[in-house]
């Protein structure tokens, strides 16, 4: 049997891989103070509908600042 080679490998057509997690071009991945969040966060300089937790223990974080944000607001 002979080797069947892709129209790719022929074409010498290189697509990189795409990678799962990876960050949309438009977007950055940080780190910050859960201090500094609820002050962004209280001061209305940051929504958190414009963030996005990477893990389970940053979003119970998150979760528990803005649980005492609302509490503290009443």
């Amino acid at each position: 049997m002979p080797f069947i080679q892709s129209t790719a490998s022929r074409r010498r057509v290189y697509s990189p891989p795409t990678w799962q997690n990876t960050a949309k071009p438009d977007r950055v991945t940080i780190s910050m103070d859960a201090d500094c969040l609820a002050r962004l966060l209280e001061s209305r300089q940051l929504h958190v509908q414009d963030i996005a937790c990477q893990d389970a223990e940053s979003r119970e974080r998150v979760r528990r600042l803005l649980l005492a944000l609302v509490t503290a607001s009443r």
